[in-house]
């Protein structure tokens, strides 16, 4: 019944609370075609005015089982992304699992190739369409230009303090290598968290160096101009 569906919506999200920066799950299929479009797609929400960070169902293992770990990532995100063009079982497997948040309002918006017909599933929906024949640095752009389209993201850009903290945003901005990069990234999942946080303490925790640490920091906090007000070193 729909109260049924209702409390067990409810209990899900008491269990898997949504992440405290902006998540966004990508239904997608799991091949090396796709893997320009999801580093694009990374590229273009990553970065300012959005700072999100974008999941699949593969992504980190939070679930027991696969279709567990799908539904937790579905519980945990704002809002969500699928991939139709091939009308993929298991990204319209995704799409049915997403239609309960997005009847509670969490945007869930459609890519598809350009010149591709969607499946009649969803024949009445909007699609951003792009051309997967584009160039990468094309393609973010063309795929940025699409987004900003959307006004169901406008509520979750400019998010500051709560930017998802990415491996990318380490390395381009706060100047770090990826070895540093990943081991930070795996402690810290927002810029605020990060930049509040005293150099010697992510020193402890990621293994880096103090003073890299505070290197970083400093420009990223200047980045995001993050408004410390006590002094975290």
């Amino acid at each position: 019944t729909e109260e049924m569906r209702e409390l067990q919506a409810k209990v899900a999200q008491s269990e898997y609370p949504q992440t405290e920066h902006i998540s966004c799950f990508f239904a997608m299929p799991f091949s090396s075609e796709y893997d320009k479009l999801l580093k694009a797609v990374k590229t273009v929400l990553q970065e300012q005015p959005y700072g999100w960070e974008v999941t699949r169902a593969d992504s980190e293992h939070i679930g027991d089982t696969i279709p567990n770990n799908v539904k937790e990532h579905i519980i945990q995100s704002h809002c969500y992304l699928a991939e139709v063009s091939d009308g993929n079982p298991n990204v319209f497997l995704e799409i049915g699992r997403i239609g309960q948040y997005r009847d509670k309002g969490r945007p869930l918006n459609y890519l598809c190739k350009k010149g591709v017909t969607p499946p009649i599933d969803i024949a009445g929906e909007l699609l951003s369409y792009y051309d997967p024949n584009l160039g990468e640095q094309e393609l973010i752009q063309q795929l940025r230009e699409e987004f900003n389209k959307k006004n169901n993201l406008k509520n979750l850009r400019n998010i500051k303090e709560k930017t998802f903290l990415s491996i990318d945003m380490l390395e381009n901005i706060g100047q770090f290598n990826k070895k540093h990069a990943q081991a930070i990234a795996a402690q810290y999942k927002t810029v605020g968290i990060f930049c509040k946080t005293h150099a010697a303490e992510i020193a402890s925790n990621s293994g880096v160096g103090e003073g890299t640490i505070s290197d970083g920091k400093k420009y990223i906090t200047e980045h995001f101009r993050i408004n410390l007000n006590n002094n975290s070193g």
